[in-house]
């Protein structure tokens, strides 16, 4: 599999009621939606949550790393072995980003199955969830 591209969205679904609490006040998601684009054609998705008071985070710094790492991970990963080697020579940056990061592995995860016709919990050699 290689990757073709990479693309990040902000996502702002309105709640339906809004809600409290000790670090938010909120009406709608504060959530990024990541898209990997196969060569073939495959679509993976992936989520991440960026909260300044938990993980340092906002929706722009996650779009800026994903921006600053898209196109290593274009070049690099093809697979879960890739994908394995790479998060262990990127942890500083993973650490730091890791909503970011989340919303990225997920959807390279999810682009990968689809290339294999299979599930997630399968491509990375896991029981299957019934």
């Amino acid at each position: 599999m290689k990757i073709q591209s990479i693309s990040l969205h902000p996502l702002h679904i309105p709640f339906k009621v809004r809600f409290r609490h000790s670090s938010a006040d909120r009406s709608v998601t504060q959530s990024v939606m990541v898209i990997v684009e196969s060569d073939r054609g495959y679509r993976g998705i992936g989520e991440g949550c960026p909260r300044e008071y938990v993980t340092s985070e906002n929706v722009e710094s996650s779009m800026l790393f994903i921006e600053e790492c898209e196109e290593k991970l274009r070049n690099q990963i093809n697979s879960v072995g890739d994908l394995e080697q790479w998060v262990s020579e990127q942890e500083v940056d993973i650490d730091a980003n890791p909503a970011a990061w989340c919303a990225v592995e997920l959807a390279i995860l999810d682009v990968l199955a689809k290339e294999n016709s299979e599930s997630v919990e399968r491509t990375l050699g896991l029981p299957e969830v019934t």
